[in-house]
This record gives structure tokens, C-alpha cells and sequence, in this order.
């Protein structure tokens, strides 16, 4: 089972309105490589791509031995 939330432009923005509002830094947003309409959307926000940064993932067996759930 996979989880994963849309977001729209206005609800991104109400999402980065509250992070600066609470004194955070910045906001990171992940997207799939193949995912063009995404991608083109976080470029037009002014989101720099950062290409040295590696996603992990963490699920199944793995995620549950982590836990402490194996």
C-alpha cells in the first residue's frame, strides 16, 4: 500500500505561506524524474532542483524491522 497526497498550486502555497510563517527555512518537495508536469511546476515556483541530494525509501520488511516489528 502506497500513500501520497496531490497537492494544487493554491495549496502549495498555503503550505509554504505557513512554513515561513513559522520561521522555517525552506520547504522540500520530491517529485518522480518522469513526472514532467510536476517537475515544470516546482520549476516555476522557484524551487531549485537539488541534484546532489539522494531519496530514500524505507517500506515492506525493511520498514517493519526498523520499527522494531520484525
Amino acid at each position: 500500500m502506497s500513500a501520497s497526497i496531490s497537492i494544487r498550486p493554491a495549496s502549495a502555497a498555503d503550505h509554504v505561506r505557513l512554513a515561513v510563517s513559522r520561521g522555517l527555512g525552506r520547504v522540500d518537495w520530491t517529485a518522480d524524474r518522469n513526472n514532467s508536469r510536476l517537475l515544470a511546476f516546482y520549476d516555476e515556483t522557484g524551487a531549485m532542483r537539488e541534484e546532489d541530494k539522494v531519496f530514500f525509501r524505507l517500506k515492506g520488511e525493511a520498514l517493519k524491522e526498523f520499527a522494531g516489528e520484525d
